[in-house]
């Protein structure tokens, strides 16, 4: 019997007796952006320095660990990664087919599809690696926990909204919230 609220499967399951896989389980590759210029400037003032004037002229990303991709559900990742797990709720732009250095006029035509990404931090261990000033290493690339959904650009259209002023592409109204042990910790949107 279903519960107010609940959701059925396409199969007549309840989601709730399914376990949900990653919707792009094995990527051949995954890059974490440094994507939103108002996150990079209150991180940076938080530490008291001052913003970056490159910023806006390169694409910022690292490679996180692809291999450590995993769906929605039970974070998986050793025991002394829980002291300081932290996360951030973002959006992930799956690519669907190959390309190099694309204009950003023609980016859309790159794009499969967008889902929640959950970019895991061992915030402990991170501070530590830190001091080392190789940046994060293992406090970083131990788990990204993407979906439960790919959306499709055209299951979309309905929710594009104009792109920021001296920007290119599309744009989304999409809200995205993030509950952990069922209480909701986080919301945004990708406007």
């Amino acid at each position: 019997m279903l519960r107010e609220g609940e959701r059925i499967s396409n199969k007549g399951m309840p989601l709730s007796e399914l376990q949900l896989l990653a919707p792009v389980p094995f990527p051949s590759s995954c890059r974490d952006g440094y994507a939103f210029r108002q996150h990079v400037a209150a991180a940076r003032k938080n530490r008291k320095v001052e913003m970056i004037p490159e910023f806006d002229q390169y694409p910022v990303f690292y490679f996180t660990n692809h291999h450590s991709i995993q769906g929605p559900g039970d974070v998986r990742c050793m025991p002394d990664h829980f002291e300081k797990l932290d996360f951030e709720l973002e959006a992930a732009i799956v690519i669907c087919k190959h390309g190099r250095n694309i204009k950003a006029e023609e980016a859309d035509e790159y794009i499969g599809g967008l889902m929640i990404m959950n970019d895991l931090s061992a915030r402990k261990l991170q501070m530590e690696e830190m001091l080392l000033n190789l940046g994060p290493a293992k406090g970083k690339d131990f788990s990204t926990a993407i979906g439960p959904w790919l959306v499709t650009l055209e299951e979309l259209e309905a929710f594009v909204v104009p792109c920021k002023e001296n920007h290119v592409g599309k744009s989304w109204n999409l809200a995205m919230k993030c509950w952990v042990n069922g209480v909701q910790v986080s919301e945004g949107n990708l406007e």
